[in-house]
């Protein structure tokens, strides 16, 4: 097959950074231009790519890009910035996902609800039986 093939990722612990779809809703229209929605994008993090649709504007509830994003970074709820006229704006700011981090392990992907490093949680026990034993008398 021509222009398929096989891509093959390696990933190690070192990974610093992720990508994640943001939404800006009721972002006024005057403010869709792709230069602006970069600059509202890396007032985050770094601007990766506008949403074909967002470009398009062809659905206006909100201005969809993708970003990325330190692992140690905040996700902000709002963003500020100033418009042509000089006024401060607050702009809402949604997260199709965030990552799970676990506050006792420090790992992502680990909700700390279901770590089995909690302070003061008892060791899961482990049934060491190798197999079977009957308790019947030999006759």
């Amino acid at each position: 097959m021509v222009g398929r093939g096989l891509f093959l990722a390696r990933f190690n612990r070192e990974c610093q950074n992720y990508y994640i779809w943001i939404r800006l809703p009721n972002l006024e229209l005057n403010y869709w231009g792709s230069t602006c929605l970069h600059k509202l994008g890396d007032s985050i993090e770094t601007t990766l790519k506008l949403d074909h649709i967002t470009l398009n504007k062809e659905r206006l509830t909100y201005a969809r890009l993708l970003i990325e994003v330190g692992l140690e970074e905040e996700l902000p709820d709002h963003i500020w910035f100033v418009n042509e006229k000089g006024i401060q704006m607050k702009q809402a700011v949604e997260y199709e996902w965030r990552p799970t981090l676990c506050t006792n392990s420090k790992r992502y992907g680990n909700p700390t609800d279901k770590c089995n490093k909690k302070k003061g949680a008892p060791k899961p026990i482990r049934n060491l039986s190798l197999g079977y034993h009957s308790t019947k008398n030999k006759a």
